[in-house]
């Protein structure tokens, strides 16, 4: 394979993985945080309460938080919303594949781009 090919696969790749990390939107963590609720039977917090957790919720991808709320609901036996600070940290391991994953191609496309 040479360079030009080798870069026109990773192109494509680069754009998943930028989009990938993107920051999860408002609506999308409402909607997570609702499905979260209703798994644990639980209420939603008030409003002041549901901004708290969206604004600390948005430097997540929409991705990982999807999987740190399934790998959370695996080992969460407590009968309340987890709090931030716990969906946080549920959600860092798949955050930092994300971004490795992201590094790794853009990594890939730098050496491509060196001459030989």
């Amino acid at each position: 394979m040479d360079r030009t090919e080798a870069r026109r696969w990773l192109e494509p790749a680069r754009f998943r993985a930028r989009r990938a990390l993107a920051p999860a939107e408002p609506d999308d963590i409402t909607k997570a945080l609702e499905a979260l609720a209703d798994t644990l039977q639980t209420g939603m917090p008030e409003n002041h309460g549901q901004l708290m957790y969206i604004g600390l919720l948005q430097q997540v991808p929409y991705l990982a938080l999807r999987i740190g709320i399934v790998e959370l609901l695996k080992t969460f036996v407590y009968p309340r919303l987890p709090y931030p600070a716990e969906i946080l940290a549920a959600c860092g391991p798949a955050h930092a594949e994300l971004q490795f994953w992201a590094q790794s191609v853009d990594r890939a496309i730098a050496l491509l781009e060196k001459p030989s």
